[in-house]
């Protein structure tokens, strides 16, 4: 196509808060297509000082890059001074400042784009001032929180709609997150609908007693494996409480929770209350190339978020072929679409959540079904949907 060979001669500067695996991943994808990506990261100089003090480092996000990278992107850090946490009026502040670091540090080395790819609506506040000082245009990318709870604030609410305003297109993981973005005023024509993917190469099926010989992990055991960060919105405690109902009628289910967050102490001390230190275990984070063997090691997959818009983790696990019990809540529905894939319950109701992961490890699945339908949400594939999204609003080609 004529749009690709010309976009063979366009630079892309992509801007993001975090280079997480669901940023990076898409990036390298869409790379090959451009003759120059490049990613430019807001980052604090707290950050920086904390990190040189390895008892700090589990209390401090760090947005950079991770350290297994085997893409090698090219990053511009747009470095500011801020707080480990502050309120949201000056949270706006701070992004004023993230935003003039962004500029500053594009003056410096005196670097010039063809188009800019925001992530999260603090990405597009930075998105929307480059592009008013480039003269180029602007796509966001929204993911979860930032459409459907950060918008609706009010200190964000009029920022988001001019945000949403100055992008010429807007790109989002689920319907769930069209139906906020319609009530914020973005035309429907102006968004397109692109799920987080997953790494083909890195989540498909192994088999299970590898895994678990590799984990030393007990063969004789029904595993469940949960992957999320120790926060509140992914329903860890609702997990728990599921656990202690399902540890009285099978005494060989044990679960693995992975993750980092807040919530370790707390959710130990739960685990601990409950008597299950034998049934529950929280191991913190683990390498991201770990993790499919943790997955392909389990017989059930569960994730029992509060909200959600697209999380990465559940084509990750369809990806190894695993059957998956979570909420209906955000886009998990538009994933897991049938009763080949998975078990869909109610959020905060744990005797639901017990009652589908009992039913899930009685159930035969068929993993070549779910393998299957997690290639969809390969970045293959979803990489040609993103560059279609380019190419249209740089040549008004046709998505």
């Amino acid at each position: 196509m004529l749009e690709l060979e010309q976009l063979k001669h366009k630079s892309l500067l992509v801007v993001s808060p975090h280079f997480k695996y669901f940023i990076r991943d898409s990036i390298a994808h869409c790379a090959p297509f451009f003759s120059k990506v490049k990613v430019l990261l807001p980052i604090s100089y707290l950050y920086t000082i904390l990190n040189f003090f390895p008892v700090l480092k589990p209390f401090v996000f760090d947005p950079r890059l991770e350290n297994d990278d085997p893409w090698k992107i090219n990053t511009i850090y747009a470095r500011f001074l801020t707080l480990p946490k502050v309120p949201e009026k000056i949270n706006l502040y701070l992004a004023t400042k993230a935003s003039v670091a962004a500029v500053n540090a594009l003056c410096r080395k005196n670097l010039r784009f063809d188009l800019i790819h925001a992530h999260f609506l603090s990405g597009g506040f930075i998105g929307a001032t480059l592009k008013d000082k480039l003269i180029i245009p602007l796509i966001l990318t929204v993911h979860g929180h930032d459409v459907y709870s950060t918008p609706f604030k009010p200190e964000w609410r009029e920022l988001a709609k001019t945000i949403f305003y100055h992008s010429d297109h807007i790109i989002t993981p689920s319907y769930f997150n069209v139906k906020h973005l319609s009530l914020l005023g973005v035309p429907k024509y102006k968004i397109s609908v692109i799920p987080n993917g997953y790494d083909e190469s890195l989540f498909k099926p192994l088999p299970k007693e590898f895994a678990r010989k590799r984990l030393n992990l007990p063969s004789g055991k029904r595993i469940v494996i949960s992957v999320a960060s120790l926060v509140p919105v992914k329903g860890h405690e609702d997990l728990i409480d599921a656990m202690r109902i399902v540890s009285k009628k099978y005494n060989d289910v044990i679960l693995f929770i992975i993750g980092s967050g807040p919530l370790f102490g707390e959710l130990n001390k739960k685990v601990k209350e409950y008597d299950l230190r034998n049934k529950v275990f929280i191991i913190g984070r683990r390498p991201h190339n770990e993790i499919p063997l943790w997955i392909n090691a389990s017989d059930v997959f569960v994730l029992p978020s509060l909200r959600e818009g697209f999380p990465t983790v559940i084509p990750e696990a369809m990806g190894c072929g695993k059957p998956i019990v979570a909420t209906n809540v955000g886009g998990i529905p538009e994933a897991i679409s049938s009763n080949d894939l998975g078990i869909l319950v109610n959020p905060k109701d744990p005797y639901a959540l017990a009652s589908a992961i009992l039913e899930a490890l009685d159930k035969r699945w068929d993993p070549e079904i779910i393998s299957q339908h997690a290639k969809k949400y390969s970045w293959s594939n979803l990489a040609k949907q993103i560059i279609n999204v380019y190419n249209m609003v740089l040549f008004n080609a046709r998505a």
